[in-house]
């Protein structure tokens, strides 16, 4: 390890409420109740409740009952105070209300009506997905543009990491080499000051935005440790990684003549190639053959009959427009002047490829969350069949293993209980588990409609 410069250019940044799903409830409020204008007070108590709410939930999720949440929150009541601050700033910035007289209200604009809509009816993804859109066309987030934030997370390889230090005071930067990584970052000072070109309060909030809109998720884990000459690290705290397949249309494009060219093609061929990592090559890989573009014979890539009949960029829009409205991804436009996500194909869309950006689930089948889970359980507890683990941990490892978002993990969890019963026992017993475990998005495990904190495996 070698000393490095001292702290940094706190570079860009980005607006401070890691909070926005408190959004979703202000629409719905406003969207039910038909409301022109919203009062301050009107979003401090939706603020409020909705924080209560949260409380109830985590106390459920570590098998704590107690009944006098309003007297908890309200010795919370200047946080929250500060929340509705940045919430209205935020909102006021994304377009979804303007301030208006007198002092202390706010016009509800048509968008946030909109999201009010679609979570009302219960089309969370779509809510969540408008609200993106409008973060992106607002251009006021500069950082938390998906060519520059998902993009680098994406083609980020990591041989070292920069951490920050406390030192007599003072911060000092160091590097360690670590185990190479691919598609996945730290939050230190190489990958948030010098790639991303932000600060780190930034990169914290832009890491609870894409874990809300379930682009990724993190790893509270950081494989370094404090010499004793320092007082503690500060930065990295943990890694990230995404949730979503992405690449963009032009590498889709450039990929498939590159395949067309040739009887055959590896993987390390278009790694060569293309100059990118294994991680970026699997990821342009999956999405064509998503789209069922591209196959896969004894090892080897080879272009399918729907991909050799492409010709142009055209016709490959066609084609992703198709598997888009089939296979429930998207499309974002992240152009220096356009920004918008598409669900359909629109006319109004005409953008080099190269800012367009494909967006999928991975393609994880049942059988292999089964595999994944069984491999994590195992070595949990130490190949001790039928003994208890805990839910969050096993569903941090399994996310972190298959690049899957804490929902998903939710949703093949209970997927597999309802298949395979006789397999999994969920438990509801308390225990060694903190509120600390529960971070902002964390939710308590459900199965059909019951909180669960435990489970065992067998079979």
């Amino acid at each position: 390890m070698h000393i490095l410069e001292e702290n940094g250019d706190m570079g860009k940044a980005v607006t401070g409420i890691s909070h926005i799903e408190y959004i979703l409830p202000i629409a719905s409020y406003a969207f039910t109740e038909k409301k022109n204008v919203l009062k301050i007070d009107d979003i401090f108590n939706i603020v409020r409740s909705e924080a209560i709410k949260r409380e109830k939930e985590k106390a459920l999720a570590i098998g704590k009952f107690w009944q006098d949440y309003d007297k908890k929150i309200a010795k919370k009541k200047n946080f929250l105070q500060g929340i509705t601050t940045s919430l209205i700033l935020a909102m006021k910035k994304w377009g979804l209300m303007k301030e208006t007289e007198p002092k202390g209200n706010f016009q509800v604009l048509q968008p946030l009506l909109i999201i009010g809509n679609l979570n009302s009816v219960g089309d969370l993804e779509k809510a969540k997905l408008y609200l993106y859109e409008l973060i992106l066309k607002s251009k006021k987030e500069k950082p938390f543009e998906p060519l520059n934030f998902l993009m680098k997370i994406r083609d980020n390889v990591v041989e070292k990491i920069e951490a920050l230090f406390m030192k007599n005071a003072e911060e000092k930067v160091e590097s360690f080499h670590v185990p190479r990584l691919e598609g996945r970052a730290y939050n230190d000072n190489l990958f948030v000051r010098k790639i991303l070109g932000t600060n780190f309060r930034s990169f914290d909030i832009m890491k609870d935005w894409g874990r809300f809109f379930e682009l990724l998720e993190t790893y509270e884990e950081v494989p370094i440790s404090v010499d004793r000459e320092y007082e503690k690290i500060k930065y990295p705290k943990y890694e990230v990684f995404l949730t979503k397949i992405l690449c963009t249309v032009d590498e889709m494009y450039k990929f498939l003549e590159f395949t067309k060219e040739s009887s055959s093609v590896s993987i390390t061929d278009l790694m060569d190639n293309f100059k990118k990592s294994k991680y970026a090559v699997i990821s342009i890989l999956h999405n064509l053959k998503v789209l069922n573009m591209i196959e896969y014979r004894e090892g080897k890539i080879i272009a399918s009959n729907i991909g050799l009949s492409i010709q142009n960029v055209e016709q490959l829009l066609k084609v992703i427009y198709e598997g888009i409205r089939l296979k429930k991804g998207f499309l974002v436009v992240d152009s220096p002047e356009d920004k918008a996500v598409l669900l359909e194909f629109s006319h109004d869309i005409n953008v080099d490829p190269s800012y367009l950006l494909v967006i999928f689930n991975s393609s994880w089948s049942l059988a292999d969350f089964e595999k994944t889970v069984r491999d994590v359980y195992d070595n949990l507890t130490g190949g001790m069949h039928y003994r208890y683990v805990w839910i969050p941990l096993l569903r941090k490892e399994v996310c972190r293993e298959l690049r899957i978002h804490g929902s998903m993990f939710d949703h093949l969890l209970s997927r597999l209980k309802e298949e395979k019963p006789e397999n999994i026992e969920f438990a509801k017993a308390a225990g060694n588990i903190t509120r600390k475990m529960l971070t902002k998005f964390d939710k308590p495990f459900k199965f059909k409609g019951e909180i669960f904190r435990m489970l065992r495996i067998g079979g």
